[in-house]
């Protein structure tokens, strides 16, 4: 019978009601012709009354969402009335095959008409009806807004899903649990409730995941989730889903969320990060070798040292030691010979026994020591196949000019002015010349012939090895004084402070620095010069509370300046020991030299390819990692082949004499 067909409609409709109710794309008349044309052809006339025909176009395609996220029709039953078995099947196979438009609204709680009466034939005739619950009960006019709205959730919910990668989500709940992320305390539940929904995404198969878009959408109260990848956060995901960079994409969301002096309290490095990295060592058999110590003399060998003093067997010289606390003006030792660095390894350290140092003060930025594994035979982390390394004084692995040489800057010219920091933030280097003459990145040609020619993490931070640079191809044209300031234009972090401001002019090198780069608009005030009408600059002063690289007569690592002391040995860099790769150092240890500052345990500079994707961690381990000390360490002074600079050596073979080495 059809009244027992109509309840059961009826019954299916109260299971589904019980969750969210969509709408799908059915032909209005296609699904009546479905449904009348299953009928047994006796029966059609009978059945084919308009009230259930208006049934049949206007809600016979309201469908929920079953847990395993396939549909669930008002027909999926089977039929009590055998009569009607095959039209119920054929209207469930057809609405079962449409896709959903939309959450399903009336425009009363009773859809359809339950019965009407034929007075002339004394009949009452029954029809399909439902009764709907209030919540779904909208005027026609407010329909379309509701409609658009869910729709676009569904979308956007569903595309969130589909490109953000749950790698992005886990690494930006790390940065927000260590308290990296500017707010991201704020954005914790959100997160949280969107990884839920991906985890649960995930186990959809691909034929279902559009349907299980639209009951979550539905069923999410905060469209905050459910629109993931339209807000800020979702941005983050979304470059990191992409594969950007972890700093550059922190960086774009800091600037859409934090003003542009916003301060970073630490690295961008998660621990998920490291428990990779650490596996990659673990399994490529290099977690050994992060165990580092400072390099002795008993680490040395016929390959990898140039010269190793031999002590003569007798008593101590006193009056040789008194000798060699004795303060040198360079000035005084005209009468020597000059000679190239090849010269000196070629021609002359062949026959010495004996030699000793005169450490200037403009020699302060080059002390230097070696390091290596704990355990000798440990493979190398490094691109040059050994595991050796070295650090010079203030954590770098390589001069300022090497840098500016390598970013593309001119080196050679008569004067050079070069900054060079650590970060993401942007500083700028400034010369006020004589007569209100100004070199900056927004006049980078000075009335004195300067040029500025590098201008890095401009616009937003590129590099962590940025510098700026300043060179005077020939003499400066003005004389006066010349001030140099550095200008922090936007701080975008905490983490890596200080810059270093070096001078470069007839031969000479002084080195100005300070701790910290200070907040966005802040200006330091570093070092002034003087520059007479031929063009020769004297009178080269820090700026108060500037820390100068080469201030005469302060011991830098045990070791006082203008005197000469004892050469224990002379190495190449290790990246020169059984190879050539990248620069050329070359590097003297003293006798009683010993770094009073930890050194770095390695660089990324020099690491092995295959570790490119753990870089950023080892960025941070390196200045991490803990340095065996020896009270006989390697240290000393370097020099690198790109850098110009000068070495007064007392040298002693079969004679005795001092040299000046160039490099």
């Amino acid at each position: 019978m059809f009244d027992q067909v109509r309840n059961q409609v009826r019954q299916q409709f109260e299971i589904m009601r019980s969750g969210p109710l969509f709408s799908v794309a059915v032909d209005r008349e296609e699904i009546w012709n479905t449904y009348l044309k299953a009928l047994p052809a006796a029966m059609q006339p009978e059945c084919s009354c308009n009230a259930c025909r208006s049934f049949m176009r206007q809600f016979g395609g309201i469908v929920a969402i079953k847990p395993d996220n396939t549909l669930q029709t008002l027909w999926d039953f089977e039929a009590a009335d055998p009569d009607y078995a095959a039209a119920v099947k054929a209207v469930r196979k057809y609405v079962a095959r449409q896709a959903i438009t939309g959450p399903f609204y009336a425009d009363a709680v009773r859809c359809g008409t339950e019965r009407n009466a034929d007075l002339k034939r004394d009949i009452v005739w029954t029809h399909f009806y439902i009764d709907v619950p209030q919540a779904v009960v909208v005027p026609g006019i407010r329909r379309g807004p509701l409609v658009g709205t869910a729709a676009a959730d569904q979308h956007v919910l569903l595309r969130s899903m589909q490109e953000l990668t749950p790698d992005a989500v886990q690494t930006t709940l790390e940065l927000i649990a260590q308290g990296t992320l500017y707010r991201g305390a704020e954005f914790r539940p959100v997160i949280e409730k969107f990884q839920a929904l991906m985890t649960e995404f995930q186990a959809v198969p691909a034929g279902c995941q559009t349907n299980w878009s639209w009951r979550a959408a539905a069923q999410v109260a905060n469209k905050a989730v459910v629109r993931m990848r339209n807000t800020a956060i979702g941005q983050l995901l979304q470059d990191l889903s992409e594969g950007r960079e972890l700093d550059a994409a922190v960086s774009a969301f800091e600037r859409i969320m934090a003003p542009a002096n916003y301060k970073r309290p630490k690295a961008l490095v998660t621990p998920r990060m490291i428990d990779e990295a650490k596996k990659r060592i673990t399994d490529m058999g290099l977690l050994g070798a992060l165990a580092r110590r400072v390099l002795t003399p008993d680490d040395l060998n016929v390959t990898n040292a140039l010269f190793v003093y031999r002590a003569a067997k007798r008593g101590a010289d006193i009056f040789e030691s008194m000798k060699q606390q004795v303060r040198v003006n360079p000035r005084e030792l005209s009468k020597v010979d000059t000679i190239s660095v090849a010269d000196f390894v070629t021609n002359v350290l062949p026959g010495v026994k004996h030699m000793r140092a005169l450490v200037l003060p403009q020699h302060a930025g080059n002390f230097v020591t070696l390091l290596g594994p704990q355990n000798r035979e440990e493979p190398s982390l490094f691109a040059y196949g050994n595991s050796f390394g070295w650090s010079y004084t203030g954590g770098v692995a390589d001069s300022v000019k090497q840098r500016v040489k390598q970013a593309g800057g001119k080196v050679d010219g008569v004067v050079r002015i070069s900054l060079s920091w650590s970060n993401y933030d942007d500083l700028d280097l400034h010369v006020i010349e004589p007569h209100t003459g100004h070199i900056y990145y927004g006049d980078k040609r000075g009335d004195s012939g300067g040029v500025l020619d590098l201008d890095m993490n401009a616009g937003s931070g590129t590099s962590r090895t940025p510098v700026e640079n300043i060179c005077w191809v020939r003499p400066p044209k003005l004389a006066g004084t010349y001030l140099v300031y550095v200008h922090n234009f936007c701080r975008r972090e905490n983490e890596d402070q200080g810059f270093t401001v070096e001078i470069e002019y007839d031969g000479q090198i002084h080195t100005f620095s300070r701790p910290k780069n200070g907040n966005t608009t802040q200006r330091f005030d570093m070092f002034s010069f003087e520059c007479t009408r031929d063009g020769q600059l004297t009178n080269v002063r820090p700026a108060p509370g500037v820390t100068e690289g080469g201030s005469a007569g302060v011991a830098k690592w045990g070791i006082q300046p203008n005197q000469f002391h004892r050469v224990d040995a002379i190495t190449l860099s290790p990246n020169f020991w059984n190879g050539n790769h990248g620069n050329k150092h070359f590097m003297f240890f003293l006798e009683g030299c010993r770094a009073e500052e930890t050194p770095r345990g390695f660089y990324n500079e020099f690491l092995r390819s295959d570790l490119a994707d753990v870089r950023k961690v080892f960025e941070v381990l390196g200045s991490s990692v803990a340095i065996e000390r020896s009270p006989t360490e390697l240290a000393g002074i370097g020099f690198s082949e790109t850098q110009r600079a000068e070495l007064y050596l007392e040298v002693e073979g079969a004679f005795k004499r001092t040299i000046k080495v160039q490099f």
